[in-house]
């Protein structure tokens, strides 16, 4: 956590549920959070392409920098009704209203030859409101020899945001020493200045009709079938005149086969297109793109042990489109990427060893490169934020043979990380940068009685400096993984 850095939230969140009848229940929720930030974006600079030069509570942001405040609020009523034992319709409607508004401090530039990092201010506000309505019913039905498991529903909503006001400041007053920072500036200078009115809004609404089939042909064999059509309308006030307004009609297809030799096995095949618009805004101007992508998988799925371990592995192809990141130079906008592929396979194990030792562990390999691109020079490297290797792996050991310690078990784990790209939006050429790889380690400690259990978990136990995310633009810019902490959980069962 850096210094100079505070969060503090109240959140309300009753609910209640209504039973009308044995068939028929209704839910209804009220969620209230209120939020004050203080502080900065968390990404710092590397040093001559040193990364980990700054400490890791290094805070680029001002003690007497005003916060930032949240305030959202969402109501949503769900309706359940069971027909018969083979059908059941599920409704949920909700409508949420935020506004976001306030100062934080943030840095895009390298630390200069006199040890002096360029800071700014930013003033953001704006304010979004959303509605949104799922309904669908779900069932099953024989025919013939044919079993069918049905979905089928709509997904209707409409989404608006609104952009009063946003403004920087960078002036060499900002400049902060690296080696003796000081802190504590004049609180008019960060706040005192023109604030542009900027007016934008963005709004996008759509309706989406669905329906899918899952059919046992065989016991050993089992086919999937599902569409979905939809219907896209955008507006982004930003946009030239005869590009404010969009809009898209699209079907997207998903099939899939399995085979079941046996009990404890089956094979899988898929295949699933996916298409979503985006909201942002591009820095050179002109529409946002829609994502679009598709998926090729195949896999096998196995049960040990009487359903007490399960494994998976995969081979996977993806395709996709117009892919948007947060721009590097300036967060107020994002940046795509023509096309990107990846292949790769992972492996999942989950459950238990023996009923005192249980595991989740999990390994992905993914290959990926730019296929298309306006920039020519990145076709071919890897995409931001796509990682060569990740491994997550967690073991639980209840020590429940021994009379003296039946109520104790103990946990390890941990994390690692190699070959994420991160040289995409390189002004050096370098595009080929990837994050430094890492590996951390987490343990828990846990005491359970019938109604109350203690955990105590520790995070990165070799303290280790790692990058939760970061680019290279002939520096590195990235945000620091958390150093060790200490976590201490109480529950209670009633």
């Amino acid at each position: 956590m850096q210094d100079r850095h505070t969060f503090n939230r109240i959140s309300i969140a009753p609910s209640i549920r209504f039973n009308l009848n044995s068939n028929t229940y209704i839910v209804a929720e009220y969620n209230l959070n209120w939020s004050k930030s203080r502080g900065a974006d968390p990404t710092i600079p590397s040093v001559n392409g040193k990364p980990f030069v700054l400490p890791q509570n290094f805070s680029v942001a001002d003690p007497n920098l005003p916060g930032f405040y949240n305030w959202d609020h969402m109501g949503s009523l769900k309706v359940v009704h069971k027909f018969n034992d083979n059908w059941k319709f599920n409704g949920n409607v909700a409508i949420s209203e935020a506004t976001w508004e306030g100062f934080d401090m943030t840095t895009r530039n390298p630390v200069d030859s006199n040890g002096l990092l360029t800071r700014q201010v930013r003033y953001t506000h704006y304010n979004g409101a959303n509605t949104i309505g799922q309904f669908f019913f779900t069932g099953t039905e024989v025919t013939g020899p044919l079993t069918h498991k049905i979905l089928a529903g709509a997904d209707i909503g409409i989404q608006q945001t609104a952009y009063p006001s946003y403004e920087r400041l960078q002036t060499d007053y900002l400049k902060i020493n690296i080696a003796t920072p000081t802190y504590g500036l004049i609180p008019d200078s960060l706040t005192n200045y023109p604030i542009t009115r900027v007016g934008d809004r963005d709004e996008q609404s759509w309706q989406s009709y669905y329906i899918q089939d899952h059919i046992t042909i065989f016991p050993f064999l089992q086919a999937s079938l599902a569409g979905r059509i939809s219907d896209f309308k955008q507006f982004a006030s930003w946009n030239a005149p005869e590009e404010q307004n969009q809009r898209f009609t699209v079907f997207t297809p998903r099939f899939g086969i399995t085979i079941i030799p046996v009990k404890s096995l089956s094979i899988y095949s898929l295949y699933d297109q996916s298409f979503l618009p985006q909201t942002g805004r591009l820095a050179n101007g002109g529409r946002l793109k829609p994502l679009r992508g598709s998926i090729i998988e195949a896999g096998l799925k196995k049960e040990w042990f009487n359903g007490k371990l399960f494994t998976n592995i995969a081979v996977y192809d993806i395709l996709r489109d117009n892919i948007t990141n947060p721009d590097p130079f300036d967060p107020v906008f994002v940046t795509q990427t023509a096309q990107a592929k990846t292949t790769g396979f992972e492996v999942d194990i989950t459950g238990k060893i023996t009923n005192e030792l249980s595991v989740i562990a999990n390994y992905a390999y993914t290959n990926g490169r730019v296929i298309k691109d306006i920039d020519a020079a990145i076709v071919g490297k890897l995409p931001y934020g796509v990682a060569k290797n990740i491994v997550n792996f967690w073991m639980k050991y209840k020590f429940s043979k021994l009379d003296f310690l039946k109520n104790f078990s103990v946990s390890a784990g941990g994390t690692y990380d190699s070959g994420r790209g991160g040289g995409t939006f390189s002004s050096d050429g370098n595009y080929s940068k990837t994050t430094p790889e890492y590996l951390i380690f987490n343990a828990g400690l846990y005491y359970d009685t019938p109604f109350i259990s203690y955990g105590l978990l520790i995070d990165n136990l070799t303290n280790q400096k790692f990058m939760t995310g970061g680019y290279w633009n002939a520096e590195w810019f990235y945000k620091a993984g958390t150093p060790t902490a200490f976590r201490f959980n109480v529950s209670v069962r009633l």
